[in-house]
């Protein structure tokens, strides 16, 4: 089983730089509209899959205004369980850009 422990997240979605921490057995992410709840649950499926599909990682995860978004994404666990890249503790960073 994958466990995400921790996510950074700068000039991603609506946050401008955000780090937040995941209890091992049991996370609710909640929010207002456009706050964000979105574009963290994309990252996640990305740090999850250990692939950048367009629909995924796309310029539209770029927070208005910045040139790039960048995530860092601490997991352990198997990512073999969701078609990743195996089990281990890691970090995965990805970085996308508006640039062609």
């Amino acid at each position: 089983m994958l466990h995400i422990e921790r996510a950074r997240l700068r000039e991603v979605g609506c946050f401008r730089d955000v780090q937040l921490e995941f209890d091992p057995r049991w996370n609710v992410v909640l929010g207002d509209n456009a706050s964000g709840k979105s574009s963290l649950l994309r990252i996640l499926t990305v740090a999850a899959h250990g692939q950048f599909p367009s629909t995924i990682m796309g310029p539209d995860l770029i927070r208005f205004g910045a040139n790039e978004a960048e995530s860092d994404i601490a997991f352990r666990g198997d990512r073999d369980d969701v078609g990743g890249l195996g089990e281990g503790t890691g970090t995965a960073v990805f970085t996308c850009s508006d640039h062609a």
